[in-house]
């Protein structure tokens, strides 16, 4: 009974989402190693066809899936540390092959001179499962609370 709850739709997706948010957390004393294995994940979690929209008091913009990386990879080797952190995350739609998530976000970098950013948003995730049945991130839409 507990694999087949585990493995549930749904389960997946929530899992998915607390994962994003982990690999959007990067502690200071992380080495290369564990860096570059947060750029792996994160490129494991986008669909093909991923994109993404911003549009916060400090920040707009759209990004494609290689866009989407190459922040994620700069973010990831250039930062000094960063924390993400999701709260009231609920599926609010879903059927079979898509489904939409919203969260709360507390996003948070340190650069490595000391500066420091952050910004409370909310997010809508929109999971796709793709031909091998993996559910995969599809579309990112963040903005003001």
């Amino acid at each position: 009974g507990i694999l087949m709850w585990w493995f549930r739709d749904t389960q997946v997706i929530k899992r998915q989402t607390q994962e994003l948010a982990k690999v959007l957390t990067i502690a200071a004393d992380d080495g290369k190693s564990a860096r570059a294995s947060r750029n792996q994940n994160f490129k494991d979690l986008l669909g093909k066809n991923a994109s993404c929209s911003v549009d916060v008091k400090s920040y707009q913009g759209e990004f494609t899936r290689d866009d989407l990386m190459a922040a994620h990879h700069a973010l990831v080797h250039t930062c000094k540390a960063s924390s993400t952190s999701a709260s009231e995350v609920a599926i609010t739609e879903r059927n079979d092959t898509s489904a939409t998530v919203t969260a709360m976000l507390a996003l948070s970098v340190t650069e490595k001179n000391g500066t420091h950013h952050s910004e409370n948003c909310q997010a809508a995730l929109i999971w796709q499962k793709n031909d091998q049945g993996k559910w995969k991130l599809d579309s990112i839409i963040i903005d003001q609370p």
